[in-house]
């Protein structure tokens, strides 16, 4: 066999809409998760190598100079080399793989498992239509589900409805991003939790770097509890026995390692690497040779209205089918592509705003809450209501008695906007993550009351 030699890299931006209900949520905190980047890898053959990355919220963006670095070369010599970005890397093993006849994961490590456990995935959302997500994940196969906990909705009674809709071998993993704080109020929350059928696995409920916290919470709940691996420093993690497992992603090199240290701890863990169909399909060459990616794995795409790919993944019995096409198994849409592409003017302009909240938030991010609270015409009169034992508001803030609640006008054109709690603490909203920094580590600042009866704001 003659290696392929990389002749050319063509890179394509999309902006891929969100289907209806994760538009109206997931605006809120990701309105940047739409754009992709495509990449091409050309040979002298017929051979093409595909891969993707998601612009704003990726583990590692394509430079130039690794673009230029792979040209006049085979891709083999690039396979475990994470600098290379997460759609350049995802490309050579595609490539690779067609080059050689197999699929990537036989490039990868031996096979042990054919199906992957997979999750559907939502951002909070209202009550209802968090149940149309769960019935849609159920018709489609799924049998998981892992859903965004945020202190401005009452967890805890959703759960409950989700609950009553699923077959009693469905699960469900709450992702608390920090916003349960410490593990004295954590808890008394997750004791209440892990009443509800189904609910199985806690991630990040409380800041990760809390150590001490983490290993006390531990014994105090029956859930499982998961955290991003590296925080903290997984020689802690492991000593302290601060969780059941983790959460692994990056690139080639990095989940290897990452997924060898957690079989040699006896660690479970799901992978989590966010995408469209395309990402989708090199998840499953990772979770068909890593010994313990037993929690059903995350990957998004199923919040956008195309996969990017011509055929569905399908799911069956909470599993996914790992491809046995060569390389990554799946065929690009190039109508999808051309239909959602990103004109070169506008490209420049996305590339550009890349500057706000977290090192990739546009400049919008910033702003948005602080205008939502503007126009948010509270009725007066409204009250100080005490917040229930059990209501995650409670928990996140130690000042909560100097906020108020109110539903936002229904009139207000950002439909994602009609369940918020706002504050009278520096006129700020819950949304923005340095506003979500501040409230987790328990500064002045508190942003998040109690919570607003769903009856009065449900969307």
């Amino acid at each position: 066999m003659v290696a392929p030699v990389i002749r050319a890299v063509e890179r394509t931006w999309v902006s891929v809409p969100l289907r209806p209900r994760h538009a109206r949520h997931l605006t809120r905190e990701n309105w940047d998760w739409t754009v992709f980047e495509i990449l091409r890898l050309r040979t002298d053959s017929a051979l093409v190598g595909i891969g993707e990355t998601m612009c704003y919220y990726t583990w590692g963006r394509v430079p130039q100079a690794q673009v230029d670095r792979v040209i006049g070369h085979s891709p083999f010599e690039f396979l475990w080399d994470d600098s290379l970005g997460a759609g350049l890397q995802m490309a050579c093993f595609d490539l690779a793989g067609k080059a050689v006849g197999v699929p990537c994961h036989r490039l990868l490590g031996a096979q042990v498992r054919t199906g992957c456990p997979v999750s559907w995935w939502a951002n909070d959302m209202s009550t209802e239509d968090w149940c149309e997500e769960v019935r849609e994940a159920l018709s489609l196969g799924y049998l998981s589900a892992k859903l965004k906990a945020r202190p401005w909705r009452d967890y805890l009674a959703q759960m409950a409805v989700l609950a009553g809709l699923v077959p009693s071998d469905f699960r469900f993993d709450a992702d608390f991003n920090g916003f349960l704080r410490d593990a004295g109020g954590a808890g008394a929350y997750l004791s209440a939790l892990e009443q509800v059928p189904g609910m199985s696995l806690a991630e990040s409920p409380i800041p990760q770097e809390d150590v001490a916290g983490g290993s006390a919470l531990r014994r105090k709940t029956r859930l499982k509890i998961a955290l991003h691996y590296g925080s903290p420093p997984v020689e802690t993690a492991l000593r302290e026995d601060v969780c059941d497992g983790f959460v692994i992603g990056g690139g080639a090199s990095a989940v290897g390692r990452q997924a060898a240290v957690a079989a040699q701890a006896n660690k479970p863990f799901f992978l989590q690497l966010v995408g469209t169909g395309l990402t989708t399909a090199f998840m499953l060459h990772f979770g068909a040779i890593l010994t313990h990616a037993t929690w059903p794995a995350v990957t998004c795409h199923e919040i956008y209205e195309d996969d990017l790919i011509c055929d569905r993944l399908p799911v069956r019995s909470g599993y996914m089918t790992v491809p046995e096409a060569p390389g990554l198994g799946v065929e690009l849409d190039e109508e999808a592509v051309a239909r959602h592409r990103v004109p070169e003017a506008m490209r420049r302009r996305l590339r550009g705003t890349c500057t706000g909240c977290a090192g990739r938030r546009g400049p919008r991010w910033s702003t948005r809450w602080a205008s939502v609270a503007r126009r948010a015409n509270r009725p007066p009169g409204y009250g100080m209501t005490s917040p229930p034992a059990t209501s995650l508001c409670s928990i996140v803030g130690s000042t909560w008695r100097s906020c108020r609640t109110t539903a936002v006008p229904s009139g207000l054109s950002c439909a994602g906007a009609v369940r918020r709690v706002l504050c009278d603490c520096e006129g700020l909203v819950c949304g923005c993550r340095r506003v979500w920094a501040a409230a987790r580590a328990g500064g002045g600042s508190h942003v998040c009351g109690p919570a607003v009866p769903s009856a009065a704001i449900e969307a």
